[in-house]
């Protein structure tokens, strides 16, 4: 019962007038072009987005994470926050099967900038909640699916790299 509680909190305050607080930038613009195109002519995509750090490319996961919403939604921005913000609400989900804590939950759910990173589409903001749940498997001795998630994880954004590292240590 208590989960349910968190879980409508951080549904309620990540959804709270998400068209007028959702930023839209050109990386974004970008990126949802690219995943039109890979819709509309059937061909996907094996490069990400690039990086603005130096010549080198992210795996093309973020592309196909928000695929589905762009897809449901007509195109929408907003179908790409929402696939965010779903990841989000799963990790949050997995957090609290693995503390069991109400207050780390809590903390999650209400957290400003956990708040402010799902309302936005970009490739890093899927990381919060992929942690989580790679932080779960990690804990059931999942060895397998757990590396599959590093891997994801590192996909998204290569700053993930020496956390990964740690965790696997």
């Amino acid at each position: 019962m208590k989960l349910f509680f968190i879980l409508l909190l951080a549904v309620s305050l990540r959804l709270w007038n998400l068209p007028s607080r959702m930023p839209f930038l050109a990386d974004q613009g970008r990126d949802m072009l690219i995943v039109y195109h890979m819709v509309q002519n059937q061909r996907p995509t094996l490069l990400g987005p690039p990086s603005s750090q130096g010549n080198f490319f992210f795996g093309p996961l973020y592309y196909y994470l928000i695929a589905p919403g762009l897809i449901l939604t007509n195109f929408n921005p907003l179908g790409a926050s929402l696939m965010v913000i779903l990841i989000d609400l799963i990790g949050l989900y997995f957090l609290f099967r693995l503390t069991h804590s109400f207050l780390i939950a809590l903390i999650y759910a209400t957290s400003p900038l956990l708040i402010h990173w799902s309302q936005s589409a970009l490739n890093p903001f899927f990381i919060p909640g992929l942690t989580a749940i790679c932080l779960f498997c990690l804990s059931r001795r999942r060895w397998f699916l757990s590396g599959i998630l590093a891997g994801r994880i590192i996909q998204l954004h290569y700053a993930t790299l020496p956390l990964l590292i740690v965790l696997f240590w």
